[in-house]
């Protein structure tokens, strides 16, 4: 009887310890992001049960909400213009408890665009139409 009892001790105290909630963030939208060179705004979505808060050690990136209750919840990403010519990766990192999730954020590079002109023998400038393959007979 008295192993009975014990037995029965074990399963309840091991089915009360399984009560425990675990700290989850899930992000329900895409897990990366991408932004094209001009800068604009992407949302990025979570299930949450517990109190979250977003972060990004990128001074590009701009979030709204930065922090919010459990629940379901969105979170605005916002890029600024990418003048360089190089492109830019950061995460967004949404943490409360235990949990944390990141999401991969790419900004393409800024291309820049030149226009090829030339003067022709008689002092005119000419645009041409269509480069091809310049060699000293050409000019």
């Amino acid at each position: 009887m008295k192993r009975l009892y014990y037995v029965l001790m074990l399963v309840l105290g091991l089915s009360i310890s399984g009560c425990e909630k675990e700290d989850r963030i899930r992000v329900t939208s895409e897990d990366s992001l991408t932004f094209q060179s001009e800068g604009s705004s992407e949302t990025i979505t979570i299930i949450s049960n517990v109190p979250w808060k977003a972060s990004t050690t990128e001074s590009w990136i701009e979030l709204s909400p930065a922090s919010g209750a459990a629940g379901n919840a969105s979170i605005t990403v916002t890029a600024k213009e990418n003048e360089s010519t190089d492109e830019r990766n950061a995460s967004v990192t949404i943490s409360g408890g235990t949990a944390s999730v990141s999401v991969k954020i790419t900004q393409k590079q800024n291309v820049i665009h030149t226009k090829i002109f030339y003067t022709s023998t008689d002092g005119k400038t000419v645009e041409p139409k269509r480069l091809k393959a310049w060699s000293d007979d050409a000019i």
